[in-house]
């Protein structure tokens, strides 16, 4: 039988923790989630981010959708400071679904209609230092790739492929600043393109790739010194730092469960000396050990249920993310919090007071809980009935190829 979250009070899920073989950082006084924290040239209200999730609900062009507009304004208006644009395609043929986000010259404006609608519903608690910041997330899908709903894949793409969505990634930054972003991810995670490359140690007789990891960083600095040649934006890099998969990306030659982050260490150097002044986090590969990067009660359709505790992949995600916020002077985004429900603000909190990280993200809890910081500034705390449940309800449908949402705190929409 999977883990469940029972728990009837902070004491009942600190006392597992501790039986699990570890202590969860911790603070009754969450103040410290209202401050104002900086990346770069820009300020952010207050350490909650709304981290990127895929609602695949865009228009055939690529361009935000109704559902689109919706959820972004949900956010808006729930006091996040920081706003993190899903997964947008940089070509045609990079897109995971038909309906996900693709930027290109064509419909450049509807992502700045985007930006206007964001900043026009913000309701911001806090600090109240500036508004609200927002962040593009740019990919390729790679082997995931599913442009017409079917699969069409990109496995071991030559050098001229990869050039050319180089130059697409620089291209999708330089329309995501004139739209207004405030900031590019360039998404090094979960499986797709630019994260394979990083474990591609087999591949031969190329620029970018083999057991040299500076060929396998190769692109991913290419497209930053591009980027930043070509844009005031900022350069953020959302990066899997564990995979927890024999051959995988951040493991152990005799472990694959055992984190090895050498060449993460090398990797944040490298991108921080290049001007990248912002990390978020993650691990895993969600088709293959969706548990690593998102500890759950069910898991989606036609996926396996976890080997382990979700408190032990929360307490792996937070390890992680505080060995890399030691490495680096730039600011680490914290995530996989969203399993602990109700007592997520008192782990974030204590997270920040430990210097475990500089702010903290929420996926799928923004799905099921977009007004979360809003509430918890005014009633020093979270609705119960209001958080998400980790029934992996939303990625089941994302599997399924519909728009994705809470299909228990949003089911008028997506039940």
């Amino acid at each position: 039988m999977p883990n469940r979250f029972r728990y009837k009070s902070a004491e009942e899920l600190k006392s597992n923790a501790r039986d699990l073989g570890f202590q969860l950082p911790w603070s009754d006084d969450f103040s410290n989630l209202f401050d104002s924290f900086q990346f770069g040239k820009l300020t952010v209200p207050n350490k909650f981010v709304v981290h990127p999730m895929e609602g695949f609900d865009s228009n055939p062009d690529g361009s935000p959708g109704d559902l689109t507009r919706r959820r972004y304004r949900r956010y808006a208006q729930g006091g996040s400071g920081l706003i993190w644009i899903e997964a947008t395609s940089v070509t045609p043929d990079g897109r995971s679904n038909p309906a996900q986000l693709f930027i290109n010259a064509k419909n450049q404006s509807e992502f700045s209609g985007l930006i206007d609608a964001i900043h026009n519903d913000s309701k911001l608690y806090g600090s109240q230092a500036g508004e609200v910041k927002t962040v593009i997330q740019l990919t390729h899908s790679g082997r995931y790739a599913k442009p017409e709903g079917k699969p069409a894949p990109l496995i071991d793409p030559s050098d001229d492929d990869l050039k050319r969505i180089r130059d697409a990634h620089i291209e999708g930054a330089i329309l995501a600043e004139k739209a207004g972003f405030d900031a590019i991810d360039i998404k090094i995670c979960h499986g797709y393109l630019l994260h394979e490359l990083l474990f591609a140690t087999d591949r031969m007789n190329t620029e970018f790739g083999g057991k040299e990891l500076d060929k396998r960083i190769r692109i991913v600095e290419e497209i930053v010194k591009g980027i930043r040649e070509t844009n005031r934006a900022e350069v953020v890099i959302r990066l899997n730092v564990f995979d927890g998969l024999e051959g995988g990306f951040g493991v152990s030659n005799n472990d694959a469960m055992s984190p090895d982050l050498t060449e993460v260490e090398e990797i944040i150097a490298r991108m921080d000396d290049l001007g990248v002044s912002l990390w978020s986090i993650t691990a895993g590969i969600p088709y293959l050990n969706p548990w690593i990067g998102r500890p759950f009660d069910l898991p989606a359709k036609n996926t396996s249920t976890a080997p382990e505790h979700p408190l032990v992949g929360i307490n792996r995600l937070i390890s992680l993310t505080h060995e890399v916020s030691k490495t680096t002077s730039v600011p680490v985004v914290g995530t996989g919090l969203s399993w602990l429900r109700q007592y997520f603000p008192f782990v974030a909190a204590g997270i920040i007071k430990e210097n475990k990280a500089h702010a903290i993200g929420m996926g799928r809890l923004s799905f099921a809980y977009p007004d979360l910081p809003n509430d918890l500034f005014k009633n020093a705390n979270v609705d119960a009935k209001k958080v998400c449940v980790a029934c992996s309800g939303c990625t089941s449908r994302m599997r399924e190829g519909l728009t994705a949402g809470c299909i228990i705190r949003d089911r008028e929409v997506y039940a």
